[in-house]
């Protein structure tokens, strides 16, 4: 298993052979996780791995806009998930993908 597919699954609780699913979808993540900035020493962290299906991560990887967009749900899908505890999270991890943590919570309600 790759290193960041471990970081992913051990943030969310994912046992190791159990599947994760699209972030975007709900479908099966058949696409893997999906690097939101390009690979690199340090970009292994949970802020910056999404769980994609193969539509989804090839429409991201295809363009930069989609990536961008992509980066916004991911980022929604880390402070609402149940196993996510964003107050581990300092608020410049976000801004590596310029995102202002206030304008997360603009549509988002509690139901």
């Amino acid at each position: 298993m790759f290193n960041h597919t471990k970081v992913y699954k051990n943030h969310f609780d994912i046992y190791p052979n159990e599947h994760h699913y699209c972030e975007v979808c709900g479908l099966p993540a058949t696409g893997g996780i999906h690097h939101l900035e390009k690979r690199g020493e340090g970009k292994d962290i949970i802020e910056l791995l999404m769980g994609l299906c193969s539509k989804h991560h090839n429409m991201c990887e295809d363009s930069k806009d989609c990536n961008e967009y992509a980066k916004k749900i991911h980022a929604k899908f880390i402070l609402i998930n149940p196993y996510q505890h964003p107050e581990q999270f300092k608020e410049n991890t976000f801004k590596l993908q310029n995102i202002e943590i206030n304008s997360l919570y603009d549509d988002f309600k509690v139901v």
